[in-house]
């Protein structure tokens, strides 16, 4: 699997947020994407040294489709946690404070 095809898009919710302060970060990756993987396309992207990665996959759900009797099941996908060294942190999850 090519690095550039592993991490698909950065989970920034306010759980996420959360865990960033613990320079935890979370991201949504390919369904295949091993943790050797995702450990090696995470040092190449950004530049920093992950410790530990932990993956779960999400259950696909069934969603109503509006104006109609119908559902359809969503796909499942794949989530991983990195946690990197003390006092690095990745800029995507980089949230201006309120004053």
């Amino acid at each position: 699997m090519k690095l550039d095809k592993v991490l698909l898009k950065p989970i920034i919710t306010e759980k996420s947020a959360v865990f960033a302060k613990d320079a935890v970060f979370t991201f949504e990756v390919a369904l295949r994407a091993t943790k050797n993987a995702i450990k090696e396309s995470t040092k190449k992207l950004f530049n920093v040294t992950p410790l530990k990665v932990k993956t779960v996959i999400v259950p696909g759900r069934m969603k109503r489709i509006p104006g109609m009797r119908k559902f359809i099941k969503t796909s499942k996908w794949k989530k991983a946690f990195i946690a990197l060294k003390k006092g690095q942190s990745i800029s995507l999850f980089e949230i201006g404070e309120k004053k």
